[in-house]
């Protein structure tokens, strides 16, 4: 599909250059049948140049035989396990090496699940509760697809002293600091993405 789209570009620029030209040339219109036809040719005909994969790299047969094993592994797991885990997008993601561990898909996939320590449940309770997207990416870690105003949180919710409001690191060099809320005794938070409207909304 990529080479599929790659090819109907360049076939693109090469139509605009061509009636481009012949304007600029102040050639007869009719100049624009023996350019065209090929460039139209070519979009039905030519083959897709991209490699197998549906557009995705190919599975990491190149990497070692030990990290292949556990991928191989790992995906005889989900296809074997309940449906909700069973799914081509997260077989997809693990046998190009991206990590997808039970309790990931879980809270992905069952919306009444909670993983965070008592003192965050509350919050985390209400954001599930309105079906804030939230992706639990690490132990003790579940990011949110919102922007955390922080104020409208102390105001309206009651929290323990160990819940603290800090920034981290965008997701690279350019990109803002985000918001995250965190519990400085058990250690667990939750951090804001890039995405999404604020939350609370009001």
């Amino acid at each position: 599909m990529i080479g599929r789209v790659l090819q109907v570009i360049a076939v693109t620029v090469y139509i605009f250059a061509a009636i481009g030209g012949t304007a600029y040339l102040g050639l007869s219109i009719f100049w624009l049948i023996p350019l065209l036809a090929p460039a139209l040719y070519f979009i039905f005909t030519l083959p897709d140049v991209t490699p197998p994969g549906k557009g995705f790299p190919a599975p990491p047969s190149g990497l070692n035989p030990v990290y292949r094993h556990e991928i191989e592994a790992r995906i005889a797991e989900l296809k074997s396990g309940p449906p909700h885990r069973n799914q081509t997008r997260y077989i997809d993601n693990v046998s190009r090496g991206i990590p997808y561990s039970d309790e990931r898909i879980d809270y992905l996939e069952l919306p009444d699940t909670l993983v965070l320590c008592d003192h965050l449940r509350p919050l985390e309770h209400a954001m599930r509760a309105e079906r804030i997207p939230m992706d639990h990416i690490a132990p003790r870690l579940v990011a949110v697809n919102c922007h955390l105003q922080t104020g409208r949180i102390a105001k309206r919710y009651r929290l323990a002293e160990c819940v603290e409001f800090a920034t981290g690191p965008g997701p690279d060099n350019h990109a803002p600091a985000v918001q995250l809320i965190r519990c400085r005794l058990c250690g667990d938070r939750l951090e804001e993405t890039l995405y999404g409207g604020p939350w609370p909304a009001a």
